[in-house]
């Protein structure tokens, strides 16, 4: 059935680009100061949200921030609140409830990978895990 293949393809590309850590299109963004709404392109590739007025390459980037936590927001449908730099929030509303879930899945999966990493890195600052050397020296090693 060409359907299912035609979706079974866009499903392992969303998936890729969820591991690759990257989404883009267009969201509102809340303003900060007017509690206005406005359409704006945003980018999110490994940790960075960066936002302009369009997806044309010249437009100007308005913003670029670290992302640092993400959560759904109930203040308005297909919600999305995301906490960046100083503790700076940004509100963002998507088209559609797949949407929303796909920056939120995007996002909350590039920061579980980073807490990980961290995670191992003091570990094995803190002499838990073996070195790296370590291991593939015990790997080298004849039985």
């Amino acid at each position: 059935d060409p359907h299912s293949t035609k979706f079974l393809s866009a499903s392992r590309a969303l998936q890729a680009a969820i591991a690759m850590h990257i989404v883009e299109g267009y969201l509102y963004r809340r303003g900060r100061h007017l509690k206005s709404w406005r359409r704006r392109f945003f980018i999110f590739e490994d940790g960075m949200l960066l936002y302009k007025k369009n997806d044309d390459t010249t437009s100007r980037v308005l913003d670029e921030d670290r992302v640092f936590d993400i959560l759904y927001w109930s203040g308005r449908p297909h919600g999305l609140c995301l906490k960046l730099r100083g503790d700076r929030l940004i509100y963002l509303t998507a088209r559609s409830e797949e949407d929303a879930t796909r920056w939120h899945d995007t996002i909350e999966s590039y920061l579980t990978e980073q807490r990980c990493i961290e995670d191992l890195r003091r570990a094995l600052c803190r002499g838990r895990l073996p070195s790296i050397r370590e291991s593939v020296s015990e790997l080298a090693r004849p039985e």
